[in-house]
């Protein structure tokens, strides 16, 4: 993931934190294993301030589908 990063101009661009979401975000030591691989600041995802979410949709693995109402087209 950091060639492919550095490959694209993005490395520069994530500045030093990056938000991990996703299912796979939730694997025991990725959070700590990103940090070392990308040597950036990370921290996990999660919807936040979406109302009429149920409570099992609130982890990383919704993050990246969910989005504010006032944010939608």
């Amino acid at each position: 993931m950091r060639s492919r990063l550095e490959m694209s101009g993005f490395d520069k661009i994530a500045g030093r934190r990056i938000v991990l979401t996703g299912g796979a975000s939730q694997l025991a030591g990725v959070r700590e294993l990103a940090q070392l691989v990308l040597d950036k600041q990370v921290r996990m995802g999660r919807p936040i301030r979406i109302s009429g979410l149920a409570e099992a949709t609130g982890g990383p693995a919704f993050a990246v589908a969910a989005r504010p109402h006032h944010l939608r087209p």
